[in-house]
């Protein structure tokens, strides 16, 4: 393997001709002969000299005085050996492409949608708050009432002594033949009444429990992707 740190990516083409040329593993591939736009014209040997057609992007570096190819020498031998320049140009495709005597490899890229996930955290607040309604309750209520019963009594005169004003037997006679006054008051009577009385105290009315569970949905996702379509004209 040569080393990363002897040769640059920074190459002036003019200054390759007849400079050493070496694969990846520093095997001697040749040596340059023509540089183009689209290739270096590599030979190897005097006599029977073969001829090598490399794309100048398998170029991987230039020390001053040899340059570097980024494939094995069988590789290069495989692919790029030949009597005579390819007829079609290098530069016409896209990068990587690979040319050979009758067979062309160009790539074809396309894009691909690719979704990712993001996790976000929500916060859920609890809150109770109070709300007023109406509740409907019957009780019974107890209350006393004046009953009045009127007696009838014999319409005859009843005499009565002084002495005998107190006797409770003679008490209605007397009164009966008391002076009419304007208003008396007669006696007092207590009537019980029962009123409803309304106390309210909280008791608990049910229990809520709140638990999280993950659901998974389908979301439909579209978007635009390009890819590239290879054409052949002038055929």
């Amino acid at each position: 393997m040569l080393g990363a740190n002897s040769y640059s990516s920074h190459i002036n083409w003019d200054d390759l001709i007849k400079k050493e040329a070496r694969d990846i593993n520093n095997e001697e591939v040749g040596e340059v002969q023509e540089v183009t736009p689209d290739y270096l014209l590599v030979e190897k040997g005097l006599i029977n000299k073969e001829k090598f057609f490399i794309p100048r992007n398998l170029v991987a570096g230039y020390n001053g005085t040899s340059l570097v190819f980024n494939m094995t020498f069988q590789d290069l031998k495989k692919k790029f050996l030949r009597a005579s320049p390819p007829i079609v140009s290098q530069s016409s495709f896209a990068e990587g492409a690979t040319i050979s005597d009758d067979l062309i490899i160009v790539p074809v890229i396309a894009e691909k949608l690719q979704v990712d996930k993001k996790v976000f955290v929500q916060e859920a607040k609890i809150i109770k708050e109070p709300i007023t309604d109406v509740k409907t309750a019957q009780v019974s209520l107890l209350h006393e009432e004046l009953y009045i019963e009127t007696r009838p009594v014999n319409d005859q005169e009843v005499s009565i002594h002084d002495e005998d004003k107190h006797d409770p037997q003679h008490q209605l006679a007397y009164q009966s033949n008391s002076p009419i006054e304007n208003e008396e008051e007669v006696a007092n009577l207590f009537l019980k009444i029962e009123i409803p009385e309304v106390s309210k105290r909280p008791s608990l009315k049910e229990e809520i429990i709140i638990k999280k569970q993950s659901i998974t949905k389908t979301k439909r996702i579209s978007e635009q992707i390009r890819s590239e379509l290879l054409k052949v004209e002038g055929v």
